[in-house]
């Protein structure tokens, strides 16, 4: 799955995950700078379609990069990428340098459930989005990413590296902590995907 940063936006309806003004239409959504350069966070979800989510992820990198850029730690411990490199590793489950686990919707009173589990150099998200009772509509789970993330300021895309078990139609995925006023709970830019089903693909 590719996805120009172009197509991510901090504007979205926090009850579908639709996007509600995307970045073309108005680049005040568009992804900054500073969180280009560092993440913060990264999560992959299943919202706002009710069914099942059955996700295997290999790797995660930014493409289409000009010029130098370093996970954001300490002087001793960066991970320089040639300034010639055109794409740089986010994650690679075969060696996770993240550390990932499950969020879902009970946080507002949801039912949704799911479960992340990193294993033979697969990063596995499984569960089930269901209707929050009280608002009559389906919710959310995703798996979240913490730790430290490359400078991919002078990246064009997001690629990942997944197969989907079973067709879903809620797939998205989001990263940094941007929060808009109008906001009340999310944060972060924002992006549908339709994952390849029964085989893993690099698709635009």
């Amino acid at each position: 799955v590719i996805i120009p940063f172009t197509h991510f936006s901090s504007k979205w309806n926090e009850a579908t995950g639709e996007t509600m003004v995307s970045c073309e239409d108005n680049e005040e959504y568009c992804p900054d700078v500073a969180t280009l350069k560092n993440m913060q966070t990264i999560a992959i979800w299943g919202e706002g379609v009710e069914g099942s989510v059955r996700l295997s992820v290999k790797a995660i990198s930014a493409i289409g990069c000009t010029g130098k850029s370093s996970r954001s730690e300490p002087a001793e411990n960066m991970v320089s990428a040639s300034s010639a490199s055109s794409e740089i590793p986010i994650e690679t489950f075969g060696n996770p340098s993240l550390t990932w686990s499950p969020h879902n919707d009970p946080v507002m009173g949801g039912k949704s459930t799911s479960t992340v589990e990193i294993k033979d150099g697969v990063g596995n998200f499984d569960g089930k989005v269901v209707d929050v009772p009280f608002l009559h509509s389906p919710g959310f789970i995703k798996m979240v990413g913490s730790g430290a993330y490359p400078d991919v300021s002078a990246c064009s895309s997001l690629q990942m590296n997944l197969m989907a078990l079973e067709d879903y139609g809620g797939y998205r995925v989001s990263f940094g902590n941007v929060h808009l006023p109008e906001m009340k709970y999310s944060r972060g830019y924002h992006a549908d995907f339709i994952a390849p089903v029964g085989e893993y693909g690099n698709v635009v």
